[in-house]
């Protein structure tokens, strides 16, 4: 994961079956780093602790928790994190539309697109 920019781009492995894992989706998922509900900035917590799994991500203002797809498994969030666009160039590289922005749903695993 690359923590800088306004996004969050997160390599979906479908092998992953933990609580806060991939949801299933397989490639990469561009999650926008603003919390859904009063837009803090999420960051990762790989020590943090929810149901006995270790890993999520979590909104330090009032605690909304998303699995590594950005799924809402906890909190005052309204939805899930919200996606944006990922499109490969000709010269294979990958280039997320930041203006491009999809509400964020129980359906995040499946926007991973493969590489």
């Amino acid at each position: 994961m690359f923590s800088e920019g306004q996004f969050w781009l997160t390599n979906l492995d479908p092998k992953e079956t933990r609580l806060g894992g991939t949801g299933g989706g397989d490639g990469l998922i561009a999650l926008w780093r603003k919390c859904p509900h009063l837009g803090c900035t999420v960051p990762w917590r790989s020590a943090f602790e929810y149901n006995g799994d270790k890993g999520w991500f979590r909104c330090p203002c009032h605690g909304s928790t998303y699995t590594k797809a950005g799924v809402r498994v906890y909190g005052p969030a309204p939805r899930s994190m919200d996606t944006m666009k990922i499109e490969i160039d000709k010269d294979g590289n990958v280039v997320v539309q930041t203006g491009s922005i999809t509400p964020g749903g129980p359906d995040n695993p499946t926007r991973a697109i493969k590489v």
